[in-house]
């Protein structure tokens, strides 16, 4: 359980990236799913591993809805870099959290 409450600590850096409570709550689960799902099943695996009805599999789907860059869409989008909030995060983490998270990074 302590886990999961660092990782919230961590996640709530990300807040002021959503304007409304309920975006953030629905990107608080949709972050809690990429962490535990154990395949790639594309949403399916979100709906699953979080236990939720079926009903939430059109939500879900609704917010991997994109109109950025693809088949016939511009790429412009890419040309502008969007700060990285790591840093921050990293910063929330105890010391071990932090050490270990920039040993994955870097593959060692």
């Amino acid at each position: 359980m302590m886990l999961w409450t660092h990782w919230l600590q961590a996640v709530l850096v990300l807040r002021p990236a959503c304007h409304r409570a309920r975006t953030f709550l629905w990107m608080l689960l949709v972050l809690m799913g990429l962490c535990c799902r154990a395949d790639n099943a594309g949403v399916t695996s979100f709906v699953r591993v979080l236990n939720f009805r079926g009903q939430a599999y059109h939500r879900f789907l609704h917010l991997f809805h994109s109109t950025g860059p693809g088949p016939g869409r511009p790429h412009h989008l890419l040309d502008s870099p969007v700060p990285c909030p790591l840093p921050p995060i990293r910063s929330r983490l105890p010391p071990s959290l932090s050490r270990r998270w920039h040993q994955g990074a870097k593959g060692g």
